[in-house]
């Protein structure tokens, strides 16, 4: 409307601007602002470590791929894990949502080493780095699909133990050894 920039509305004029109605409102914004400010940084990071998820995920299938040749399969798993490596880490809330646990259980998590914390030089919200999420998420899924869903900290540390030691190629050469039913020699001092 034209002339409607110079009219003064009730909510402009000073005596309804001082009342304390008018006040409330104002305050109860302001101290809801942190909060909403808290949960716009959550939805961003959940948002970008959901794209780096994706690109993880897609990855990985790729390489699990038949057909591909083992360079391929090695080049592609590699880039999977570099992402996961190079991204931001993620708030503890976050990864719990993630792993779809409580806050509580994400942190007795942390303190079995389940995941990795990273120090935020003692300010901010405790962070886990998104590669120790993504393969304990990938662990969790499997173990879920297969209905497995209680001591799920007791079945991930022996999950990521046996992939360690599978790893361990003394233990390997021990394994086959067994296999054929040889025997090693002793290490000295046992």
């Amino acid at each position: 409307m034209p002339g409607a920039a110079n009219t003064p509305s009730a909510a402009n004029t000073p005596s309804a601007a001082n009342t304390p109605s008018a006040e409330k409102p104002r305050r109860r914004a302001s101290a809801q602002q942190p909060r909403a400010r808290e949960a716009s940084v959550l939805e961003r990071e959940a948002a970008r470590a959901e794209q780096i998820w994706l690109n993880f995920k897609a990855l990985r299938e790729a390489a699990a791929m038949p057909g591909l040749d083992k360079s391929t399969r090695t080049s592609l798993s590699e880039r999977a894990w570099e992402l996961v490596d190079q991204a931001e880490p993620m708030r503890v809330r976050l990864a719990a949502r993630w792993l779809g646990l409580s806050d509580t259980a994400a942190r007795n998590w942390i303190e079995a080493g389940l995941l990795e914390p990273v120090s935020a030089n003692g300010r901010g919200p405790l962070r886990v780095t998104m590669a120790c999420i993504a393969e304990a998420k990938e662990i969790v899924d499997e173990l879920r699909a297969l209905g497995e869903d209680r001591n799920l900290v007791q079945l991930v540390l022996a999950r990521i133990e046996g992939e360690e030691l599978a790893g361990n190629r003394r233990f390997g050469r021990s394994l086959e050894q067994m296999a054929r039913s040889q025997r090693g020699e002793w290490p000295e001092g046992c």
